[in-house]
């Protein structure tokens, strides 16, 4: 008797199988991207909110800061490191900086609660400013003496105080006319000296006791630095600037007559005074990972001022396609 052979499972079967391994393997691995592509556009959109939050509160922080300035001249006409707008702000959370000056948007839901806000004014007047260089279409022959005897103060090459001098005349002329192809432009800022050629050591040396203002300004013996008035004091002793130092620590200076009577005038002294017009203000947020720091220089005439020019220094903040 013939007996029947097994039945073999059919072909169609194990492609079917297959087929359906490989429909479930392609749906995970479209629905995983799609889930990375979303939580992405997330993360990326919450960190240009994160963004946006801190360019508001800053710029905030800087309208803040210039009232502090404009309320400063109803006080005295004077300028000294004792004032209010003088004493840095350490980094302080926004929601209770806020509460503390008695704004209601400390109680507004959309304030981060790790907001937190720094930042200095620095008086510009108490720099040497490069832009007293040039008087009349000619060198100041006064302001040059000053900035040579910074560059000795400080201990720096007499021939690159040359060098700036020189370069600096060359771009002033170029700016106004004169026709040189190969001049430097004319820096706006301290930090683009370097277009004169001094080296990025140097910009750290000088930094502090320099500014570029729009307008021929005197010193502010109140707070120039050291260096800066034993520059520009002249020909009166070296006893006589530190006594100066000495006196206004504990004592700021109101008027010019008193400070004549420690730094008598001379024809090699700079232009000296006890107010100024312009300021450097530093501010710095951070909202959770994002840092923003920018500097804005203001210009004050009595109860109002303007934003000369506004920097944004730096942005950190995590990059979200980066993320894996």
């Amino acid at each position: 008797m013939n007996r029947r052979s097994a039945p073999r499972p059919a072909p169609q079967r194990g492609a079917a199988l297959l087929l359906a391994m490989l429909t479930v393997s392609l749906v995970t691995a479209f629905a995983a991207a799609a889930a990375w592509q979303q939580w992405r556009a997330t993360e990326v959109q919450a960190a240009e909110r994160a963004r946006l939050q801190t360019s508001w509160l800053l710029s905030g922080a800087i309208d803040w800061t210039r009232q502090i300035l404009q309320e400063d001249t109803r006080q005295t006409q004077a300028d000294h490191l004792s004032e209010p707008w003088a004493v840095p702000l350490l980094e302080a959370r926004m929601s209770s900086f806020l509460a503390a000056e008695g704004n209601t948007v400390s109680n507004s839901t959309d304030l981060p609660d790790d907001a937190f806000l720094s930042g200095q004014v620095q008086d510009m007047q108490g720099r040497f400013n490069l832009g007293n260089l040039m008087r009349q279409g000619q060198l100041s022959a006064r302001d040059v003496q000053t900035l040579q005897r910074l560059f000795q103060e400080l201990g720096l090459p007499a021939q690159e105080a040359n060098q700036l001098l020189q370069q600096w005349e060359r771009a002033w002329r170029a700016q106004q006319g004169q026709a040189d192809p190969a001049a430097p432009l004319l820096p706006q800022r301290v930090e683009q000296l370097v277009w004169l050629g001094l080296q990025p050591e140097r910009m750290a040396q000088l930094e502090p006791h320099l500014a570029i203002l729009p307008e021929y300004t005197a010193i502010n013996v109140n707070t120039a630095t050291q260096e800066v008035l034993l520059a520009a004091a002249g020909d009166v002793t070296r006893s006589q600037v530190l006594q100066l130092v000495s006196r206004r620590n504990s004592q700021p200076f109101l008027k010019m007559d008193a400070v004549r009577e420690l730094l008598p005038a001379s024809g090699q002294q700079a232009s000296l005074g006890v107010s100024s017009r312009y300021f450097l203000i530093h501010g710095r947020l951070r909202i959770g990972d994002v840092r923003i720091e920018e500097q804005a220089l203001i210009q004050r005439d009595g109860l109002r001022s303007s934003v000369l020019w506004r920097q944004k220094d730096s942005v950190i903040a995590p990059d979200p396609a980066a993320a894996p």
